[in-house]
């Protein structure tokens, strides 16, 4: 019996692994080659009523195209940082709603609650320039104390309370109509919409829950 060996390197083997190694190490390459072409954007998210910074809430950048694209929470100084790829924004907080507060489009625009992406269309905010390896710092937000709108939804028979039934907000501006809020009733059918700045809205309840007919506000049955 004779056997016939060859060098490592003529094995097609030999040349599968190296091609294996060569593509591991691109991957691992890659992600790192792509967080170092992007920018930055810093800023602040304070009350305008007392300066004090607002912690918990998100600030997103978004494109008039694709709406929002990544978002981050404010820290305990109500300081953010967001990592974009090279390219024009816009900015906007999200969540703070909750808090009370009114949340708003870059530089100053204030939202029906939430800045929903038909809003954003129609008001896309200061634009903001975003460069590889750059940093855009001072995109700040000093937000205003918002009103709120509240209610219960009741069985028109018996009175007692529907506890889960979906209430919808809608704002009025111009001629155009935004979404601005949603929430489900409580066990003693209790609602509250927050952080409205002033303005026309609408509210109305969907959903099946319980068999209910549902109503725009004021006894409109839908």
């Amino acid at each position: 019996l004779h056997s016939r060996l060859f060098p490592c390197s003529r094995l097609p083997g030999a040349v599968s692994i190296r091609s294996a190694l060569f593509g591991a190490l691109l991957l691992l390459t890659l992600p790192a080659l792509a967080a170092a072409q992007n920018g930055t954007i810093t800023g602040t998210v304070t009350s305008a009523g007392t300066g004090a910074p607002l912690v918990g809430g998100n600030v997103w950048y978004c494109t008039t195209t694709t709406g929002c694209v990544q978002g981050t929470l404010t820290n305990a100084s109500g300081d953010y940082s967001l990592s974009a790829p090279a390219g024009t924004y816009y900015l906007l907080t999200d969540g703070f709603q909750s808090q009370g507060f009114v949340n708003e489009i870059f530089d100053n625009i204030p939202c029906p609650a939430v800045c929903d992406f038909n809003f954003q269309l129609a008001n896309p905010g200061t634009p903001v320039v975003v460069t590889s390896g750059g940093v855009v710092a001072g995109r700040n937000f000093a937000l205003a104390q918002g009103a709120s709108i509240s209610g219960t939804a009741t069985n028109a028979v018996t009175g007692a309370p529907i506890q889960g039934k979906s209430v919808q907000l809608i704002a009025r501006i111009g001629n155009q109509s935004f979404a601005a809020g949603s929430v489900s009733t409580s066990s003693a059918g209790a609602f509250t919409l927050p952080g409205l700045p002033p303005g026309n809205y609408f509210a109305y309840t969907t959903g099946t829950a319980g068999g209910y007919v549902n109503e725009i506000y004021d006894n409109i049955p839908c």
